[in-house]
């Protein structure tokens, strides 16, 4: 069959010849939209960043030295720089001070070879010692270079006594050196000297380092135990996008561990911060929840030996292909829809999930709180954002919520004379990529729309779904930020429609549990998965689906596409189902929720109302209490 795959084969062949990484290392950059003028992020969101690419005319913030700083002011102490105590204070850096002096005992009589030490030798022995930078090595280097023996007077406080080597400037031997010279040449101490002998065994191995204490002590286990107890109060869910790869919980957004350890001491804890970090770096445990996770093909690329890069290579240049292709689709149509007052091209996502009540109060951290969600489309070309936003006892999160959403919004735009509407999502199947979206649009164009004739919806490559509309999530957090106290859905609708000015606020709906229709029903009773081959002779596989297209002049039609790089659609025929039945629907479909919304987890409903309660209540307002104690359960 011939099949016009825009030169696929051909072009991954032309590619696979030289090094794909070379490749593709400029295609992200074209990726950013150009910067409008001086205007800010929030009036421009299409200034958004794509895997990490800087957005062009936008200042960036200086990066931060990543790393522990504790870590860090160790590894300047052992390198022999200025540091900063744990008392704060600046500690000065090791210098090469004098050796002995002319006219030391140690050189009238000949014992040491100090006067034949140039300041050379011992400048380049002190940056030597100085560039391991690793306190059990420079002790080792101590021990090797120095002798130890007992004093012969045992009664006196000095119990040993050293004798002091250098290496010699050609390497092949040793100097000896007094105990001045030795000591002033690293900038070190006697107790360096005595506390690395000390840690020598009676095998002659030199001990590890001891500080930490002990796990096995009783007392440390019940302090870690206290402590993992106090982890373990908070609520934690897990990644919603990426269970499959992601094994992480994940903690409020609005904690951080220097809040948790605060609310720790209030509870009477008696275990340092430092500790209190060790045993939570153990636990696994997030804060923010990444909307997507680590891209596994091209992570496992780029981290693989020369050989396995061989194995990987067709399967990395065809992920890497999709990925530009759908992206330079969408800045073609979005060029296009400029000129042209007939496409309509937007994108929509779903926000992280945010938790209310919203308060500064520290034990309102260890409840369970009501989960609010926000679905956001953005269209590219009149940069009007529109929010959905629902509740935990209105409704879930599936492909019902989504397809209600988008029947909602493409009620508002009909009859504003857009013949053509193109979308731009992730290929998340639970809510987008599956046959119950199309059924919705297939119903829409065939029943509802007066000027909307064909709409398209396009699926980003997978872990590759950034686009203009994820600065609506970015500008809504930061309002949330900036909001102290957000206790009911209705407050956190008023702070979206607050939180842009231009050029205007965001459209915010308060869904309703009736708004939730059945098209999963209407999805099945269409017999739309019956289907197991295309017009063409493919199997229909809808994971695998890159697009997805239906057309009012023909309703009993959806036609798709396996790659972006194909230039035409193959045809899903309803007609051809096993039954043979008639499969065009015409009645409306009916609602998701027959018997009522949802119900809130029970000990979700019990938390939420326990914070109301008692002497202290997050807050005295009836309408706050009325509100939680009517929510289903």
């Amino acid at each position: 069959m011939e099949f016009d795959i825009f030169s696929e084969d051909r072009e991954i062949e032309e590619i696979l010849q030289v090094n794909p990484e070379d490749y593709f290392k400029l295609s992200d950059s074209d990726e950013t939209e150009k910067s409008q003028g001086e205007r800010s992020d929030e009036e421009v969101p299409e200034r958004f960043v794509v895997e990490g690419v800087p957005r062009v005319g936008v200042r960036q913030k200086k990066d931060k030295k990543r790393g522990n700083k504790r870590a860090i002011q160790k590894k300047r102490r052992n390198s022999g720089l200025s540091y900063i105590g744990t008392d704060n204070k600046q500690r000065p850096p090791r210098r090469l001070r004098p050796k002995c002096k002319k006219g030391s005992a140690c050189q009238k009589l000949g014992w040491h070879h100090c006067k034949k030490l140039s300041e050379k030798h011992r400048e380049e022995i002190r940056k030597g010692f100085n560039e391991q930078a690793d306190l059990q090595k420079q002790r080792e280097w101590i021990v090797s270079h120095t002798n130890r023996r007992p004093c012969e007077n045992p009664k006196g406080r000095k119990k040993n006594s050293f004798k002091y080597f250098f290496p010699s400037k050609n390497g092949n031997g040793k100097i000896s050196v007094c105990r001045v010279t030795f000591l002033n040449t690293l900038g070190i101490s006697d107790k360096f000297v005595i506390v690395a002998w000390a840690k020598v065994t009676s095998t002659g191995t030199l001990e590890g380092e001891n500080r930490g204490g002990n796990r096995n002590d009783p007392k440390s286990q019940k302090l870690r135990e206290e402590i993992e107890n106090h982890i373990d109060r908070f609520p934690k869910v897990e990644s919603h996008y990426c269970r499959k790869f992601d094994h992480h919980q994940y903690l409020s957004p609005d904690l951080n561990v220097s809040k948790m350890y605060a609310l720790y001491r209030e509870s009477g804890g008696k275990a340092s911060k430092s500790h209190y970090n060790k045993v939570f770096r153990t636990k696994g445990l997030r804060f923010k929840k990444p909307k997507k996770d680590l891209c596994p093909v091209c992570e496992s690329f780029r981290h693989a030996s020369d050989a396995d890069k061989e194995k990987l290579r067709a399967t990395y240049v065809s992920h890497t292909l999709e990925k530009k292709k759908v992206r330079d689709l969408k800045a073609e149509l979005k060029l296009e829809a400029e000129t042209d007052d007939s496409i309509l091209v937007a994108a929509f996502d779903m926000q992280q999930v945010i938790q209310l009540p919203m308060t500064s109060r520290g034990d309102i951290f260890y409840k369970q709180r009501l989960n609010n969600l926000n679905f956001t489309l953005y269209e590219l070309v009149t940069r009007d954002g529109f929010c959905f936003l629902w509740h935990q006892g209105i409704a879930k999160r599936g492909a019902n919520e989504i397809s209600s959403c988008l029947w909602s919004y493409l009620k508002k735009v009909d009859g504003k004379g857009y013949d053509q509407v193109h979308f731009f999502a992730d290929g998340c199947p639970g809510q987008n990529k599956n046959s119950i979206l199309p059924c919705m649009f297939r119903y829409f164009v065939s029943h509802v729309s007066v000027d909307i004739k064909t709409i398209t919806i396009y699926f980003f490559e997978a872990h590759h779904g950034q686009n203009e509309g994820d600065a609506m999530h970015s500008v809504i957090e930061r309002a949330k930020q900036k909001s102290k106290e957000l206790f009911m859905p209705s407050q956190l609708a008023t702070m979206m429609r607050l939180a842009r000015k231009q050029p205007r606020p965001y459209i915010i709906q308060e869904m309703e549990t009736s708004d939730i229709l059945d098209w999963k029903k209407m999805s099945q009773e269409s017999q739309i998965l019956r289907v197991r081959q295309t017009d063409e002779g493919d199997a229909v596989d809808w994971t695998k689906v890159k697009a997805v297209r239906v057309s009012k002049a023909t309703p009993n039609k959806i036609k798709v596409k396996k790659s972006h790089r194909h230039h035409q659609f193959q045809t899903i025929s309803l007609m051809k189902s096993r039954r043979r039945k008639q499969t065009k629907a015409t009645t409306p479909p009916g609602p998701a929720y027959p018997r009522g919304p949802p119900k809130v987890p029970l000990e979700t409903y019990r938390q939420l109302n326990d914070i109301f309660k008692g002497d202290t209540p997050i807050s005295s307002r009836q309408e706050y209490r009325d509100f939680y104690r009517n929510l289903p359960h």
